[in-house]
Order: C-alpha cells, then structure tokens, then sequence
C-alpha cells in the first residue's frame, strides 16, 4: 500500500523540476517503455511458472469435499 503513493509522487516531483516539455515528453515515453518492458518480464515469468509448476494439478474438488455448505441442510 506504500508502493503506489511514493512511485506516483516520485514521479510527479520529477516532472515538477523539469525545465523544458520536451524533456517532460523523453522522460514519459521512457516511463512507457520501461512499464511495458517490466510488464513483459512479469507476464512471461507468470507464464514460464504455470507451465513447469501446473498449479492446480490433480485437484478436483466438487461440493461433497468441502467441510462447510453455502446453505443449510433441511434434513
């Protein structure tokens, strides 16, 4: 929850002291870029994992395993 804010605000004071608008425009496609690089990276990383981890696998749950009932018997 502390993340957001200081990213934001980083970037917010960075923009503040800049001179020109030109550098304001270099600094913000570079911003783009490296967002959509790291966002590459983290989805093949999430990719790659399911892949070789399968998640999930061999799990099949249906409702007669589950301890609790989302509504209450009659009987």
């Amino acid at each position: 929850m502390l993340i957001t804010p200081i990213v934001f605000l980083t970037i917010v004071g960075g923009f503040g002291n800049v001179d020109s608008l030109g550098h304001v425009g270099r600094v913000g496609l570079k911003s783009l870029l490296y967002f959509q690089a790291g966002t590459l990276v983290a989805l093949l990383v999430g990719l790659i994992a399911v892949n070789v981890f399968q998640p999930g696998t061999g799990v099949h749950p249906t409702l007669a395993t589950f301890a609790w009932r989302a509504t209450p018997d009659s009987t």
